[in-house]
């Protein structure tokens, strides 16, 4: 075949690829398969980062957690997690001037400490993955979770009303005025 056949052959099949790919030929269109991306609906992404029973998407990009639509589109899928009581992804103490030890966290709690991860920077913001109740002085009981959840939902409503960037020069703290916090 000469070479001119050859590249109108090859541009035929990459202009079917791409019709398919867009719905033109009766298929429904293509998601964005970017975990994180605020034009989907898909939170596994998220959900993975703290619930060990998620695995992670196969995505070849990176996620850039430093982007504030991403970051509040992760807030908003991690707080859907209350009540997941799974195994969380990571546990424990988070500095070494810690000599306590934890019960494994539950996904729910990992995914309230991700979200200040997400909004300070800092992975150790807290001692540990766990939240003190304030009743008994256990951690990680369902009404310190409860607490936490409601205070952070909450703080939520304002970072979005008043902007991620707003948010974090007034230090505006998640769990100001809850009744728990974390250790």
């Amino acid at each position: 075949m000469n070479s001119s056949i050859l590249s109108v052959l090859r541009c035929l099949a990459g202009l079917v690829v791409l019709f398919s790919a867009s719905g033109v030929m009766g298929q429904s269109p293509v998601k964005s398969s970017l975990p994180g991306d605020p034009m989907t609906a898909d939170c596994n992404y998220w959900r993975s980062l703290v619930d060990r029973s998620v695995e992670k998407p196969v995505t070849d990009q990176r996620i850039d957690e430093s982007n504030s639509d991403t970051i509040i589109f992760g807030i908003r899928c991690l707080l859907t997690l209350q009540g997941n009581k799974n195994p969380a992804r990571f546990s424990g103490v988070t500095r070494t001037d810690v000599s306590q030890t934890f019960d494994e966290a539950t996904a729910d709690v990992a995914a309230l400490y991700y979200i200040s991860y997400l909004y300070t920077g800092r992975f150790d913001h807290a001692r540990a993955v766990a939240l003190r109740d304030p009743q008994n002085g256990q951690f990680n009981s369902d009404r310190a979770i409860g607490l936490a959840f409601q205070a952070y939902k909450k703080w939520f409503g304002k970072v979005e009303r008043i902007g991620l960037r707003r948010a974090r020069e007034i230090a505006l703290d998640p769990l100001k005025g809850a009744k728990t916090g974390w250790y």
